[in-house]
């Protein structure tokens, strides 16, 4: 390697390696742990087929920009998925001579005539309860040398994969026993959406959270609409709204019955701006960081006498011997508060990755 040769990090491949672990997680939340194993490995083999994430700026709605044009077989997945990722676990497994049954069982409840549907729920709930276990010694009966069992267990894998309500793989064709594709950009617009549920849900409750997705759906409604949608009495559906738009949540629009333009022959719809409330949120997540890295700074600054003896390099390692009571308990109170706000920032961060850089 030449002395004068200039090198920089590749801050691109950075952010596709966080989307990758950031899918493997919702796969892992979704589906179960030993199919997000064989997403993540999936994602990283595309890596190197990837330079670097759209963002949530890109307009371009082709195919192949939303895949990034890198596509992978099963039987290469298979050659580089390591042994050690028991595949044949958490996939569940109903015996051949019990489906039936559950089937008729199920059609005998519904067309009992008389009966309530929480009484057919029930029903159906306990014909199911049994009918299906996870067999997670399911590798003892298929060794890892037998490579045709673990293809097929593999398989099975991937159809959960694919048969996501969110598209998080997708299949191309049968060449290679299979060849995939991941939509980047659906998976991650339900990355986003799982976000801004979450914080709905922090901020308004399962109400807010209940009209927010009836305005994404249908778009704008007015009062009585939401209400009869929601299941919701008017007064809590007219507060949640309110509390909604006082956040900047919910948007409301008049559209007049005429040219007066009083209140009473007004029509007011709410909608929900899923782009403008996605750059409040970041604008927010943006301070949120900002104050931490301040009161990172302030308490380093009242600390700064314990910390500067700690960063001698013949107190490294020996704090305990080289330091008073007083500094170690200042120095691990330090400590711990540095550690909650690092975390809360990676967090954050992690959030402006979703929501802007993936």
């Amino acid at each position: 390697m030449q002395r004068d040769l200039v090198v920089r990090i590749n801050y691109e491949k950075f952010t596709v390696a966080l989307r990758t672990q950031a899918l493997s997680d919702v796969a892992k939340n979704d589906i179960g742990d030993v199919t997000s194993q064989v997403y993540g490995e999936l994602l990283r083999l595309l890596e190197d087929k990837i330079t670097q994430c759209r963002g949530n700026n890109g307009d371009d709605d082709d195919e192949e920009n939303d895949t990034g044009g890198s596509t992978i077989t099963t039987s290469t997945l298979a050659q580089a998925l390591s042994n050690d990722i028991n595949i044949g676990a958490g996939i569940g497994q109903a015996a051949g001579n019990k489906i039936g049954n559950t089937t008729e069982n199920s059609n005998v409840a519904r067309k009992r005539k008389g009966e309530s549907s929480d009484e057919e729920d029930v029903v159906t709930s306990k014909s199911r309860a049994t009918k299906v276990k996870f067999d997670v010694q399911a590798s003892a009966k298929h060794s890892s040398d037998n490579h045709q069992a673990r293809i097929t267990q593999l398989k099975d894998h991937l159809l959960l994969l694919t048969g996501h309500n969110h598209d998080l793989l997708k299949k191309l064709s049968n060449d290679g026993l299979g060849e995939f594709t991941v939509p980047f950009k659906k998976a991650t617009e339900y990355m986003r959406e799982n976000e801004l549920d979450t914080y709905i849900a922090s901020a308004f409750g399962k109400e807010g959270l209940r009209i927010s997705h009836i305005l994404r759906k249908h778009g704008k409604l007015d009062e009585k609409q939401v209400q009869k949608i929601a299941l919701m009495r008017q007064g809590e559906v007219r507060k949640t709204l309110v509390r909604m738009q006082m956040a900047g949540f919910a948007d409301i629009q008049e559209v007049p019955r005429d040219t007066l333009r009083t209140p009473s022959r007004t029509i007011f719809l709410w909608w929900f701006d899923t782009e403008r409330i996605t750059n409040l949120l970041l604008d927010r997540i943006y301070k949120t960081i900002a104050r931490c890295l301040q009161v990172l700074e302030t308490e380093r600054y009242k600390e700064r006498v314990v910390l500067a003896l700690a960063d001698r390099s013949d107190v490294k390692g020996n704090e305990h011997e080289m330091l008073p009571e007083d500094h170690l308990v200042k120095l691990s109170a330090f400590n711990e508060k540095e550690d909650r706000l690092t975390t809360q920032i990676n967090r954050l961060d992690q959030l402006v990755g979703i929501f802007k850089e993936f």
